[in-house]
């Protein structure tokens, strides 16, 4: 019988571990994906979206997986580690190991209002809620980012850019934007959003959050119509039903393998704490750190599947790049300063890197060409599919329980299920394009990017977990 191996999240660490384990799936090994989604989010890129300088399809592309991985399209709902086993809207799924990259959760530190009146940015439906938002506020109507982190950063060029005139404030509760970047980073951001009209706040954290405004803990208030709450990343809430260790930030707690307190389990992405020594602290989440995390426990899995010892993950941190609007960015690559259009290219030139290595080069055509999910028709969680695998047995038992490869529904154009043999990209003609998950080295910048990261650990002014 062959090992079965079940992916959870399509984000950076989880294309990348399925892309990888996808050379050995076959007859040995059987590899299932599951995500809400049929495509791949280049989280990263989500700031153009929401700030309508580009459109959906530069920052989505669907799952090009050969026939030999399964697919399926829906939500996780429930893990049961004990008996090894993972619920989700379509059915359930057993496992004999576990890839958790379901990606984290924003972190809003308990500061009263943030849940109910900001806005988040971690997909592209977030992005497009804030979208929506700006275009129905007037073009002097107080807009307030929180978090001057990377994220934070470039999600502020770009409104600025698209809302000429327009108020528009950034707060960071460190003395510095970028706080754990470059002094140099730093300081040219800050000319560019100043350049661009950008109201920036540093050095007082925020204290709480009403519908009209926000409260600093040095005692100023700032009005806002639209709050937008870029400020850091936690794990994510299933995993407390891992039952591993996790760290205060709820992420799960790693050994040099990538395995979690459960050797069955591997989490990598932002739900991981990775720590490159026993002192050290955890590396903060990234985009780059998570497609690392994806490759490496793939590499660990398939030794010790050969009967080997695994292999240790040795992160490596290749860079740094933040787009500042139009063609202006900044950056590291390796210890190298670069800005201006070198910069800009070289960012997009990360970002078609990461497609290549992980979707293919089909993808990265896509990407290159635009042809991704047309703006409108991204679909969003689905409930319960007759098409999805079905699960025989007793209700609430385990025993003599499967699942089925059913036929996938192609209805609107969309397979929800996608078995041994069939590419719902391939017999989808309608299939939709794109999909969703988000610096290695001794120490990792918390937004470390080259691919950059959603997750802006600390840059609201509180400390990384």
């Amino acid at each position: 019988m062959p090992a079965r191996v079940v992916v959870l999240g399509g984000g950076y660490a989880g294309v990348a571990c399925v892309r990888r384990l996808q050379s050995r799936a076959g007859r040995d090994l059987q590899v299932t994906l599951v995500d809400r989604n049929p495509f791949h989010t280049l989280l990263t890129e989500t700031h153009t979206v929401a700030a309508g300088t580009r459109p959906v399809s530069t920052v989505a592309l669907p799952f090009d997986f050969g026939p030999q991985v399964r697919r399926l399209e829906a939500e996780v709902t429930a893990i049961h580690p004990e008996g090894r086993w993972v619920e989700t809207t379509a059915g359930s799924l057993e496992y004999d190991y576990l890839v958790f990259a379901l990606g984290g959760a924003d972190q809003d530190y308990g500061i009263p209002g943030v849940r109910e009146h900001a806005l988040f940015l971690r997909g592209i439906d977030d992005a497009r809620r804030i979208r929506a938002a700006l275009a129905a506020l007037p073009r002097q109507a107080p807009v307030v980012i929180v978090g001057g982190g990377l994220t934070g950063v470039e999600l502020a060029a770009e409104i600025a850019l698209s809302r000429p005139g327009g108020s528009l404030t950034v707060v960071e509760g460190a003395p510095t934007l970028l706080p754990s970047l470059h002094p140099g980073l730093a300081l040219r951001a800050r000319r560019r959003l100043g350049w661009l009209g950008v109201n920036v706040r540093t050095g007082s954290p925020v204290r709480a959050v009403g519908p009209d405004r926000v409260e600093l803990a040095d005692g100023t208030v700032l009005p806002h119509r639209l709050l937008i709450w870029v400020a850091g990343v936690k794990g994510h809430p299933l995993t407390a039903q891992l039952k591993v260790r996790r760290d205060r930030a709820g992420r799960v707690e790693v050994d040099a393998y990538l395995r979690s307190s459960r050797p069955e389990i591997y989490v990598i992405g932002d739900s991981a704490a990775f720590r490159p020594a026993p002192d050290a602290r955890p590396l903060a989440p990234s985009g780059q750190l998570s497609e690392q995390m994806g490759f490496a426990a793939a590499d660990d899995l398939l030794s010790r599947l050969e009967g080997g010892p695994g292999v240790p993950f040795r992160p490596h941190f290749r860079g740094v790049l933040l787009d500042l609007g139009g063609l202006a960015a900044a950056g590291l690559i390796y210890r190298l300063q670069v800005a201006g259009p070198v910069a800009h290219l070289a960012k997009r030139a990360a970002v078609a890197g990461h497609v290549a290595r992980t979707l293919g080069l089909r993808s990265l055509f896509r990407l290159l060409t635009g042809r991704g999910l047309p703006v409108g028709s991204t679909p969003g969680p689905q409930p319960a599919a007759p098409a999805g695998p079905r699960v025989h047995g007793e209700t609430g038992s385990r025993e003599n329980t499967r699942v089925e490869e059913a036929a996938p529904d192609t209805a609107g154009g969309k397979a929800r299920w996608t078995a041994q043999g069939t590419d719902a990209s391939q017999t989808a003609p309608n299939t939709a394009a794109m999909a969703g998950g988000p610096a290695a080295g001794a120490e990792l910048p918390g937004e470390a990017g080259f691919p950059g990261s959603p997750a802006d650990p600390g840059s609201a002014g509180f400390p990384p977990p």
